[in-house]
């Protein structure tokens, strides 16, 4: 069985070795074989494997695209697959990283297939002293204050690792300050830094990463979602063309025809919503 701990404890045997080096290359069979992910969309795969092939990667999506569907699994298959990583989380608030990003860690880990180890709280996950992840806040960073008596000291400094990862969920809320703290952790070899969000924002330093060179860019818009293609409308002039439509009905016919858009991936964005 391959998980954390046996990957630290297997690490002289070849078979395992090969194993986890094809998961660290191809992410999408990691998702598939480890965590169960049978269906993943084009566009799925496309941002996993950028988080595989890159340094930088900036995610610029709409609403439900499955984001932090997308961020927890690549926290879970980064921590894994990479002996004594760290991978460290944030979002614009507390209640975002433990209620979304962390839910969605929390379900994958207990839905994987295979046992994945550690001990998994409610924003942590430690597989042994060197190797863990962590969900932080960033509230007391930006207004200087502390939960614990503390003062200021930066609770994102000093995670330092052969292998480490931070995540940005929600990106465009997140300040400034946090975005200056989390350099300090990129100084070395062998760090990933994945930032993803709607972009409803120019004064922000995720609208900076499209600006740079130093950045993977992605563009995820309604038309990657399945309902949307399902539906034929696959860019801005078959939108528009359907947004004429039903503005030409009157109410009745309206709320008849939109309650028709056929919907293949109810968790995912809808025609009847974008129209």
């Amino acid at each position: 069985m391959l998980t954390a701990e046996s990957i630290n404890k297997s690490a002289d045997r070849p078979k395992t070795v090969s194993l986890v080096r094809q998961y660290q290359k191809k992410p999408a069979l990691y998702f598939k074989n480890i965590l169960g992910v049978d269906t993943l969309e084009t566009y799925q795969e496309q941002v996993i494997q950028a988080v595989a092939d890159h340094d930088r990667v900036a995610v610029s999506a709409c609403h439900d695209v499955g984001k932090s569907f997308l961020m927890a699994r690549i926290a879970i298959w980064f921590l894994t697959m990479h002996k004594n990583s760290k991978v460290i989380t944030t979002a614009p608030t507390f209640n975002q990283v433990e209620k979304i990003l962390w839910s969605e860690i929390r379900a994958a880990h207990s839905k994987a297939k295979v046992n994945l180890g550690g001990k998994l709280n409610l924003t942590d996950w430690t597989i042994s002293p060197d190797w863990f992840a962590l969900g932080l806040s960033p509230r007391n960073e930006v207004s200087g204050g502390s939960d614990n008596g503390q003062g200021t000291q930066s609770s994102f400094q000093g995670f330092h690792a052969e292998h480490l990862l931070v995540i940005f969920d929600e990106a465009t809320g997140i300040k400034p300050a946090v975005w200056t703290m989390v350099e300090g952790l990129l100084t070395s070899a062998h760090v990933k830094f994945v930032a993803i969000a709607n972009p409803t924002s120019k004064n922000s330093d995720f609208y900076g990463c499209f600006r740079s060179a130093a950045w993977h860019k992605i563009y995820l818009s309604c038309f990657n979602s399945p309902n949307l293609i399902a539906n034929g409308i696959t860019d801005i002039a078959k939108l528009e063309k359907e947004i004429e439509k039903v503005r030409s009905m009157n109410d009745a016919q309206a709320s008849l025809h939109l309650k028709k858009y056929k919907v293949t991936r109810p968790y995912l964005l809808t025609t009847k919503w974008v129209v």
